[in-house]
């Protein structure tokens, strides 16, 4: 029964997120991997979407795969169904970040899809994580993706989100990052790329903008 309900909800998912797939995809089948055995790698929300196949297609150990999720009834399906590891139970991504980099504390890829608009005091505390904890979680020539969604969100804040959008909203990630950078003294990325994609909300009745931001370290 409950692989018929995560294969139920994974093809909703599918249904929903095609255009996003469609630009995170290539940057992951992109990876460069030599040795598969020492890859390790940070996914949230973990394995509705396709990441996770393409890493073990690679031949990336379950092991060395953690998914991250915060919502109890996924993770209660997930954690039945999945075999890479998972933490005891949900957690947001600042505090398990916590728990994950005590046992696996470089990491080759981290792909955090927030999915929703920036919000700093849950999401830049998440960034700072990755960049203090252990001198930094992320392996030299490893890469950090980062999803925001704009207009994610009740209507009398939709026309604020909409205002940042026209001062630059689409950068806030990389603002933020090279603020921690700057207050870490972190060596900084290589390479920075933005990605956009959009989606309708039927619930919503609009169009929904969502900025993928990639980075190379």
């Amino acid at each position: 029964m409950i692989d018929r309900i995560f294969a139920t909800s994974k093809r909703e998912r599918d249904r929903r997120h095609g255009g996003k797939d469609a630009e995170t995809c290539p940057i992951i089948q992109g990876i460069r991997i030599r040795k598969p055995e020492e890859f390790h790698a940070i996914l949230m929300p973990n394995c509705y979407g396709p990441e996770l196949d393409i890493l073990k297609d690679k031949g990336i150990p379950d092991k060395n795969i953690w998914a991250i999720e915060r919502e109890r009834e996924n993770f209660n399906k997930m954690k039945r169904v999945l075999s890479v590891r998972m933490l005891n139970r949900p957690m947001d991504v600042s505090e398990a970040l916590d728990h994950i980099w005590t046992l696996q504390p470089k990491n080759d890829l981290i792909y955090l899809d927030f999915y929703s608009q920036p919000n700093i005091l849950r999401h830049f505390p998440a960034l700072c994580k990755i960049f203090l904890l252990g001198g930094g979680m992320i392996k030299p020539g490893g890469k950090l993706i980062l999803t925001f969604g704009r207009n994610r969100c009740h209507p009398h804040v939709r026309d604020l989100n909409n205002a940042m959008g026209r001062l630059g909203w689409r950068h806030v990630p990389e603002h933020w990052v090279d603020l921690v950078i700057e207050m870490t003294g972190h060596q900084g990325y290589k390479g920075l790329k933005i990605h956009e994609y959009s989606s309708f909300s039927h619930s919503q009745g609009l169009v929904l903008k969502f900025y993928i931001t990639e980075m190379d370290f």
